[in-house]
């Protein structure tokens, strides 16, 4: 009998790698119809705000709702690792769940200060959980982690360049 959670998951990852890849061919076209060019720099006076930061805070806005997705997720994935972990004693999950739980923390903490060092911090707490469950053979669980890291790029990787 198939196990109808996995089936739910595959397909919902499945649908979002349809509609992002989607996103991202008409973006493409977009910008061959209509190509952006960046507005001619000049210089600026005290106190005026920078036009790149103008434009990475309205990212960021548009965005960010997607690292407290992730940071729920992570929360999600620590609940069930702590109620696995109550029943089977089980010092593996007990672990996964105080990491998930670091990385919600530190998904929140991402959201406040807007940091690379906060988002490559992220990025290693999340590839040691995947690496680990890999490594023990539990590829859904190691998949059900790739999730909020996947939420994570989203929101970063428009905004990369413009970071701290």
């Amino acid at each position: 009998m198939p196990d109808y959670k996995t089936i739910i998951l595959v397909i919902g990852i499945l649908v979002l790698v349809v509609l992002l890849t989607r996103k991202a061919i008409l973006k493409q076209k977009q910008e061959l119809i209509n190509p952006v060019h960046p507005p001619k720099l000049k210089p600026m006076k005290k106190g005026e705000i920078d036009a790149a930061d103008e434009q990475f805070e309205k990212q960021w806005k548009s965005l960010s709702y997607l690292l407290g997705l992730a940071a729920l997720g992570n929360l999600y994935s620590a609940y069930l690792s702590g109620r696995s972990a109550f029943t089977t004693l089980s010092t593996v999950l007990w672990i996964d769940c105080g990491v998930s739980v670091i990385a919600a923390i530190v998904a929140v903490v991402l959201w406040r200060k807007k940091t690379k060092d906060l988002a490559y911090s992220y990025m290693g707490i999340i590839i040691v959980q995947v690496m680990f469950f890999l490594s023990t053979g539990k590829y859904l669980i190691a998949m059900v982690h790739i999730f909020p890291l996947l939420l994570v790029y989203l929101v970063i990787k428009p905004v990369w360049n413009t970071m701290k």
